[in-house]
């Protein structure tokens, strides 16, 4: 076989038999017939790492294990194959993936099983591991993750993330992570079009009564809420009072890494507040006791890092001066304001039900 290979002028069919063989052991995959898989894949990858394999050669194989739907075969094929067949199929995939972007982002479009087979192995035990590694090599490329995102890949890992199984739903996290920041030009459109949807599953995160889930969640919309590619989906999500509400029951969470990063979305709330009449009103009548617990924070905690203690300063000194920005809100946007304000029936309803977990703060004058 490898003689074939690497002859001076490899014949096609060299190149094709390969592919045949790999695909027919994959179609028999099997616990007893992995060593057999993994002969294959090592034979394919051999050709794709050797130095004297041109690229002409490469691009040949690639087209060949296109043709013969290696990537949906070896999907389908990986929760029956022991762990280090699995590991090798891994790796291929994204050999492939990275020798030939294009022709395997084409060939994905028009196979859409491969999406929902790498979304059910992330929810996998068996194979969630090599599952996740390679949706996050997809994460890479632009016209993967626009596929991605259309594929509801965003909703199928917020669902994940929240998974009893600890190991699922950390790999599911981290995949989430990659999808929302590999691209970010194209994650940004995704969110400025489905802000209100995207948001208000993510807050379910923010929510959880497990730590570390909410604690990755909340460091993830920090990050995602002051990078720059993001500045058109920031008015949407500092106009929910919703948000704003849990964000600073967050601010009074016990763990100082959670506090860290909702002192940095409370930041994003302050320097948009006129983006809601409503959400404006609420920090501004809140205020007093905002800085209070700003302050605190500070001092109860002499080893609180300069960037966390920077962003505590910063954030009093906004409040201290909000009845300025709110003095000039009223002037300005009185007719505004009105137009936003709720129903009497919608404001009561929610009066009724904005109760905390520590003493309610004021939401409303």
């Amino acid at each position: 076989m490898f003689g074939r290979l690497f002859r001076a002028n490899p014949q096609p069919v060299g190149m094709s038999a390969v592919c045949r063989d790999l695909v027919q052991s994959l179609d028999m995959a099997a616990g007893a017939s992995s060593e057999h898989v993994r002969s294959h894949l090592h034979t394919v990858m051999t050709v794709f790492e050797a130095t004297s394999s041109t690229q002409s050669e490469k691009s040949q194989l690639i087209k060949d294990l296109l043709d013969a739907d290696m990537p949906l075969k070896m999907l389908e094929a990986l929760p029956k194959l022991e762990f280090e067949a699995a590991k090798d199929s891994m790796r291929l995939f994204n050999q492939l993936l990275k020798l030939g972007t294009s022709p395997v982002s084409d060939y994905i479009r028009r196979n859409k099983q491969v999406l929902q087979l790498l979304l059910d192995g992330c929810g996998s035990p068996d194979v969630a591991l090599q599952s996740n590694d390679m949706l996050r090599s997809c994460t890479k490329h632009a016209k993967l993750v626009e596929m991605l995102f259309e594929a509801d890949f965003a909703v199928g890992l917020m669902n994940l993330a929240q998974h009893q199984d600890f190991d699922i739903s950390s790999d599911a996290f981290c995949s989430l992570r990659e999808l929302l920041m590999g691209c970010k030009p194209v994650a940004a459109v995704y969110l400025r079009e489905n802000s209100k949807a995207f948001f208000a599953a993510y807050h379910e995160l923010l929510r959880s009564e497990d730590y570390f889930t909410k604690r990755q969640a909340l460091g993830l919309i920090a990050d995602v809420l002051v990078n720059p590619c993001f500045v058109d989906v920031v008015s949407s999500y500092v106009s929910n009072y919703r948000f704003l509400e849990t964000n600073m029951n967050l601010l009074r969470d016990s763990s100082k890494a959670k506090q860290s990063d909702a002192v940095r979305v409370f930041d994003v709330f302050l320097s948009n507040s006129e983006a809601s009449p409503r959400v404006h009103k609420i920090l501004f009548k809140n205020k007093d006791r905002l800085v209070r617990l700003l302050d605190s924070m500070s001092s109860d905690d002499k080893e609180n890092d300069d960037g966390f203690v920077q962003d505590l300063r910063a954030a009093v000194q906004a409040l201290k001066v909000f009845d300025k920005i709110r003095s000039r809100t009223n002037s300005s946007n009185s007719v505004g304001s009105s137009v936003d304000e709720q129903s009497s029936h919608e404001k009561q309803a929610v009066l009724n039900d904005h109760t905390l977990n520590f003493t309610p703060w004021r939401l409303y004058a």
